[in-house]
């Protein structure tokens, strides 16, 4: 249960933010219109436009505050909702992971009377300025990656430091530039948020800090809180986007209001894994920032094409693309290290395809998971390293002879004591105790309540329709059908009794060893119990053989050993 609450995006923090939100009501700024002057356009979206500004910029020469402003498109269907949508979003990340986007400082609200020049009527939004220039902009470039060099790198001092050549440079820019984006998504994910729209004109260059950070929060979804999610909506560039289209699937039960949300949040992202919808996105970038022909939308558009019919298998599309082979040399430095990562990260999403826990499944990474690849640590390939067993005369008969023995005469031959300290002796004896035998009947009926109440209160906040959206969760990630929830209902109530007697009953060893025999599957873990309690007393007589005398020489004891061996293996085993 602890796990449970404390396990990303944090079932704990997201109850005690909802909690908390009044009072970050209270302390969001507002500025007064008057003393609001807006500058030129430097940027337009699709529901919005971005202004150079100032804030209490006055006559006198007061310089004022430099800021960034953004106003909706009045006229664009959708923009009011995308733009109060980017307020939460601003609001709530500023809070929880400031690090990740553009420093948020608040809004402006101008009335009718109070419009003037292109300070229009409606709500704007204020950020501190940090820079101009978005990551889009400097890969246009044809100096790109040298013009971040020293912003990402230092001073000609330092870029030394890393080496002369210019391969090893933009080596180390592409790993800076990578490390900004993935950890960037790895505190936004952390909170439940998923950007939805990550691609280069979306990552601005700080200049007080010379980090990337995120911006253009209109279609962020809140998985913490529900905010902004609508199964069968999707806000994306469709160059790119994942294979998969959506963050969660459209068949997902819809999400209960805050704070129940935030409780069942871990569960569903872990059943779920949205935030491998942003990771995917990510790797596109990859690609674009190594292969230069891939910088320009047009190429943008036509890669992801083929990236499609090759079945988002990224090795197969190199073998069949026209792109010079010149051109991957930074994805192919240090073994391969940027082709493994960027190949991992463009693989398709395996969860909810054959097992209930996605992260099990060999699938595209988490941010904080690709973040401990081996291309941020610019190190080698590292080969597996290869066991060598001990090695048996050629007339010798493995099959004949058991594991236990085998093991004691590899150990007793390399002068190794024989099973140090005795671990399946001891647990031999942790199975066979009775706290172990309660602890067990106990779990089972413990953990069925906690699931069925979550998921009665689940159901009760949505009322009985979402009777079929329940049995959706638990069909298709469990696998479990109506008739088999039935038997697992009546399953878990027999464990409830079985537990009850069990308790009651805890000091007799024999009614222990009946309520342990009725929890499913134990059986074979007492009958295995038993038999390891014999393997070692079996082991016990076998390290008394090996032990050596001090009353004898080591040569007579050594063929009397081996005579005793050979007669002991001669023996029929249990």
């Amino acid at each position: 249960m602890l796990w449970f609450l404390l396990a990303s995006p944090g079932g704990i923090s997201g109850v005690v933010d909802f909690l908390a939100s009044p009072l970050h009501a209270r302390r969001q700024r507002e500025f007064p219109a008057n003393e609001v002057e807006v500058g030129r356009r430097i940027g337009e979206g699709s529901f919005g436009i971005v202004y150079d500004g100032y804030i209490g910029r006055g006559t006198n020469g007061d310089e004022g505050m430099h800021v960034i402003l953004k106003k909706a498109k009045a006229q664009v269907s959708g923009s009011s909702e995308m733009h109060n949508t980017e307020v939460y979003m601003n609001r709530y990340l500023q809070r929880n992971a400031p690090e990740a986007v553009a420093d948020f400082l608040g809004t402006v609200r101008v009335k009718q009377d109070q419009v003037k020049r292109k300070l229009t009527e409606g709500l704007w939004l204020v950020w501190k300025f940090q820079g101009y220039h978005t990551l889009n902009h400097y890969m246009k470039q044809k100096t790109f990656p040298e013009n971040l060099s020293k912003q990402l790198l230092g001073d000609s001092a330092t870029n030394k430091r890393y080496g002369s050549t210019n391969q090893r440079q933009n080596a180390l820019i592409l790993r800076t530039i990578m490390t900004h984006l993935l950890y960037n998504l790895q505190q936004i994910h952390g909170t439940g948020v998923v950007h939805r729209d990550v691609k280069p004109l979306n990552l601005i260059l700080a200049g007080d800090t010379d980090t990337f950070k995120l911006v253009d929060l209109g279609a962020c979804v809140n998985l913490r809180s529900g905010y902004n999610y609508v199964p069968n909506e999707t806000i994306m560039d469709p160059d790119y986007a994942p294979p998969e289209q959506y963050v969660m699937p459209t068949r997902t039960p819809r999400l209960p209001p805050d704070p129940l949300c935030s409780l069942i949040s871990p569960l569903i992202w872990l059943l779920n894994t949205p935030d491998r919808f942003d990771v995917f996105s990510a790797g596109l970038v990859m690609m674009q920032l190594s292969v230069k022909s891939l910088r320009h939308e047009s190429a943008m558009k036509h890669f992801s094409g083929e990236l499609k019919r090759a079945g988002y298998d990224l090795n197969k599309w190199r073998k069949k693309c026209q792109v010079p082979k010149e051109e991957f040399s930074l994805l192919d430095a240090d073994d391969g290290a940027g082709w493994e990562l960027v190949t991992a990260l463009l693989q398709p999403r395996h969860d909810k395809a054959f097992m209930i826990w996605p992260s099990l499944v060999r699938g595209r990474p988490s941010a904080a998971a690709a973040l401990k690849h081996r291309f941020f640590r610019g190190t080698r390939r590292v080969e597996p390293i290869k066991i060598e067993f001990p090695k048996f005369p050629p007339n010798f008969e493995p099959a004949a002879v058991p594991m236990a023995a085998l093991s004691l005469m590899a150990e007793s031959g390399a002068g190794i004591k024989v099973l140090q300290e005795k671990v399946v002796g001891e647990m031999a004896t942790k199975l066979k105790s009775p706290e172990f035998t309660y602890a067990i009947t106990a779990a089972i009926p413990i953990a069925a309540l906690i699931c069925l109440g979550l998921s009665s209160g689940w159901m009760l906040m949505q009322g009985l329709q979402t009777s079929a959206q329940l049995s959706y969760g638990v069909s298709q990630n469990l696998g479990i059908t109506g008739p088999a929830s039935a038997a697992f209902c009546l399953f878990v109530l027999k464990q409830l009794l079985v537990g009850s007697a069990a308790k009651t009953n805890k000091n007799d060893q024999r009614s222990t060893s009946t309520g342990l025999a009725s929890v499913s599957g134990y059986g074979e873990v007492r009958r295995l119990a038993e038999e390891v309690g014999a393997l070692d007393t079996r082991l016990g007589s076998l390290e008394a053989l090996v032990t050596i005398d001090s009353g004898e020489s080591l040569e007579d004891k050594h063929y009397q050993q081996i005579a005793r061996m050979q007669s002991l293996l001669a023996q029929p085993q249990r």
